[in-house]
């Protein structure tokens, strides 16, 4: 009896571990995936792998690593070395092109504007500074008031974000 629910727990924790890598690599939460797939065995495991990719936080992902970038143009996604977008023949000709092309520095801003509360969260638990201004002068709570996000108000609040 002992050795099936060692057996069980090894085969559900790997069912968990199945789940936060194939999640991972569709851009999603590999923590919340584990518990589901820990959670749900070969159920959890077999969603994480039907599920669809997030386009777009794949697409942030690889802008703040320096690999692709936005054209200013068609705001499509380019390899970060190419001089003319695929997308629109847009030409990256001055330097104010490749300025503004560049991976912007506050993926807590981007996450609280995109409601993502769970991410957010992450980043401020690496480290993010809950009271750093983006290029505009906002702070990541004066974004989440503006969305009227009541739930992400809140956190920031309690993770020390200061009222303007």
């Amino acid at each position: 009896m002992e050795n099936y629910m060692l057996i069980a727990l090894i085969f559900w924790g790997a069912c968990g571990i199945g789940s936060a890598i194939a999640a991972a690599n569709k851009g999603r939460n590999s923590v919340g995936w584990f518990f589901i797939g820990f959670l749900l065995g070969p159920v959890g495991l077999l969603v994480s792998l039907i599920i669809s990719s997030d386009n777009t936080q794949i697409e942030f992902s690889a802008i703040q690593r320096g690999e692709c970038k936005k054209c200013p143009d068609c705001a499509e996604t380019i390899k970060f070395e190419a001089i003319k977008c695929k997308h629109c023949g847009y030409v990256f000709s001055s330097q104010n092109d490749s300025v503004r092309a560049q991976p912007k520095p506050f993926p807590l801003h981007y996450e609280v504007w995109q409601g993502n509360w769970a991410n957010a969260v992450d980043l401020i638990d690496q480290g993010a500074d809950v009271n750093e201004k983006n290029l505009d002068g906002r702070t990541p709570l004066e974004l989440a008031k503006m969305r009227g996000d009541n739930l992400i108000i809140e956190m920031l609040t309690s993770k020390g974000a200061l009222e303007n």
